[in-house]
């Protein structure tokens, strides 16, 4: 992949849009528990590595956030058969549902799985952490709360990484490549895995 680098600036203030009427969807955010550890997935795809965490830690809160109306009629259906009080599976855009639905530092850990590259560099403010829309998920991230990213793409890893640390003034915890042998989360994952493709992985802190 011809990856374009960014230019490492600080992105204009990040104004969001707010909707009125609030989509119903959204509602089911008003009386989720709040007092225990809330994990996010933005762009959990069908939901399968959410769901099996929601069921291994029955004591954290999690919400899964996908976008796109295929991948999260899976999701919500997967979710619901699950019958999991400690999971909201909802589709939506999660930088618009984050911004008006989420309080300011609600999230303890943040995951990002294999995001879309948008590899030019006209189309970099579209990625997650170049783009101002980024401060959404620094404002609803506790201080001290953890990002974790997995890419496929290495320079998309550097990237991150690089504005992370120098423009959200992030702590890069651990940046490494994954090995072959670890067991796959998503189907995303298994076919990188399959293919012989090498993976990264990003924690930071606020």
């Amino acid at each position: 992949m011809d990856f374009q680098f960014a230019d490492l600036k600080k992105p204009k203030p990040y104004v969001p849009y707010t909707y009125d009427p609030e989509p119903e969807e959204w509602h089911v955010l008003d009386t989720f528990p709040k007092a225990r550890k809330l994990i996010v997935e933005v762009g959990c795809g069908k939901g399968a590595w959410i769901i099996e965490q929601a069921k291994e830690n029955p004591q954290t809160n999690y919400i899964g956030i996908e976008r796109t109306i295929n991948k999260s009629k899976t999701l919500l259906t997967s979710s619901e058969q699950a019958a999991l009080n400690n999971l909201i599976a909802i589709q939506a855009d999660a930088i618009a549902l984050m911004s008006q639905k989420f309080p300011k530092e609600s999230v303890d850990e943040l995951y990002f799985f294999y995001p879309n590259p948008t590899p030019k560099k006209r189309q970099a403010n579209q990625r997650f952490f170049v783009s101002s829309a980024f401060d959404v998920f620094h404002q609803c991230l506790k201080p001290n709360g953890t990002i974790y990213l997995i890419t496929n793409i290495e320079p998309y890893h550097q990237e991150a990484c690089n504005f992370l640390e120098n423009i959200w003034g992030y702590q890069i915890l651990d940046k490494k490549k994954l090995p072959q042998d670890i067991t796959p989360r998503t189907a995303f994952e298994k076919r990188y895995l399959d293919a012989g493709e090498d993976l990264f992985e990003l924690l930071a802190s606020k």
